[in-house]
């Protein structure tokens, strides 16, 4: 706020356009205000927060995790067995 109120005070201007600063800056400060009271406000009363609605935050769902999930073969040969052995010795 502080910064704000020298930007009016000193009646900054852009270099190029010749615009006031502080509306620019003003507007930064109510968007971190607006921020602010929102997330406090899910912090006194959870029960205010969106549920979440399938976007990226969501649980995965049992299709994403058979989707996902590396295929593992239970089925081995002899030869397979044989060549982990082979490289101990």
């Amino acid at each position: 706020w502080a910064v704000v109120k020298e930007s009016v005070e000193l009646q900054e201007t852009d270099a190029v356009l010749q615009w006031q600063v502080w509306p620019f800056q003003m507007f930064l400060v109510v968007a971190f205000g607006l921020a602010a009271t929102r997330h406090l406000l899910y912090a006194l009363w959870p029960a205010l927060r969106p549920l979440p609605n399938g976007g990226e935050n969501a649980p995965p769902t049992e299709e994403e995790i058979k989707a996902y999930a590396p295929v593992v073969t239970t089925t081995t040969t002899a030869a397979a067995d044989a060549e982990p052995k082979a490289a101990l010795k």
